[in-house]
């Protein structure tokens, strides 16, 4: 089955050291209309599974607006590729969930909390990653 991969943009909320996105593409995102035009397109062709990937989606305010246009637009699974960080705010994972996101997939980074905050250099945030991993795994969302 064809999977519609969506780069929003390349904006982040992290800034790794292995990170090779200039402060120049960090301004570039795909409007929300071009993103739904293209939704619609695949749609017509047939397309059933669609990834919002980026930078950070999750960044994104329009993304709960684009994953219920995917769904209405007939497709089955909606994955959002993230580093995981807004879903330690449950009301927001929650939206998303009834928007209609069915899978996640978060990039861990580093495994222990000292290597990862080294990594996304940005200090809390491995609490943050912690939180956000349980959310999804109490509510059985497979992180």
């Amino acid at each position: 089955m064809a999977l519609l991969d969506v780069v929003l943009g390349y904006d982040c909320n992290l800034a790794c050291t292995y990170c090779t996105i200039t402060d120049e593409m960090r301004r570039r995102a795909l409007p929300t209309e071009r993103v739904a035009r293209e939704i619609d397109r695949a749609a017509a062709r047939g397309f059933k599974d669609i990834a919002f990937t980026g930078g950070e989606p999750t960044i994104r305010s329009d993304l709960p607006a684009l994953v219920k246009h995917a769904r209405r637009r007939g497709f089955e699974h909606v994955k959002v590729a993230s580093n995981g960080l807004r879903y330690a705010h449950a009301p927001y994972l929650d939206h998303l969930v009834e928007c209609g996101v069915d899978r996640f997939n978060v990039s861990m980074h580093a495994f222990t909390d000292d290597a990862y905050e080294r990594t996304v250099r940005h200090e809390g945030t491995a609490a943050l990653r912690r939180i956000a991993i349980g959310h999804l795994v109490d509510r059985k969302l497979d992180p």
